[in-house]
């Protein structure tokens, strides 16, 4: 073989193993403290008071893996929310907390038979729908629950569970089919990650 074709095929498997890592093999590490509004970009504000008018808002600056954002976090119609922007206002995802039981019961068996796959055994913590589309779409989604419009659903888990090494607390992203777009294990830095 070429030394040109064993450069090639040696970056083709090094990608390959990146990828791999980026899906299955990072942890997630996550500092969040809450922030006065004064402190909140307007932009991100504003996107806010046109959903939850009214409703009592929390502010948290976040550090993590990726970078540092800012997050919204609230209740509206019995469901916990929260709502991701970077630090200059420009909104990331909405997140709405749900019951894993009550979700479409084809997506949940598709996400069960994922999470069986992974884990031995695991217990699910939290269950969130993520929705990622333009303000207009996601303000119909928080506001009404439905649009018309095109929009990217994902389901982000939190659970408890095992493998080789014992249990440990892991956030799973996946689609509506249960194919995995990335397991995080997380690594708690303060107490109040997990709360709301």
């Amino acid at each position: 073989m070429c030394p040109y074709c064993c450069k090639i095929r040696y970056y083709i498997t090094l990608i390959g193993i990146i990828l791999t890592t980026n899906i299955y093999g990072q942890t997630k590490f996550e500092r969040e403290y809450r922030i006065k509004v004064e402190n909140v970009p307007q932009e991100a504000k504003d996107f806010t008071d046109l959903c939850f008018l009214n409703q009592k808002i929390k502010w948290y600056a976040e550090e993590s893996h990726e970078g540092n954002t800012i997050e919204a976090k609230t209740l509206y119609h019995k469901h916990k929310y929260s709502i991701e922007f970077t630090t200059s206002g420009d909104i990331q995802d909405v997140e709405k907390e749900i019951k894993f039981g009550n979700l479409n019961p084809e997506h949940k068996s598709k996400i069960m038979y994922t999470l069986e796959k992974l884990f031995s055994k695991y217990k699910i913590i939290k269950t969130q729908i993520q929705w990622k589309a333009d303000n207009d779409v996601l303000i119909s989604l928080i506001k009404e629950g439905h649009t018309n419009k095109q929009y990217s659903l994902h389901y982000e888990i939190v659970l408890k569970g095992k493998k080789e090494k014992g249990y440990r607390i892991y956030e799973v992203l996946c689609t509506p089919n249960g194919e995995m777009i990335k397991i995080l294990e997380i690594v708690q830095r303060n107490s109040d990650n997990m709360q709301f």
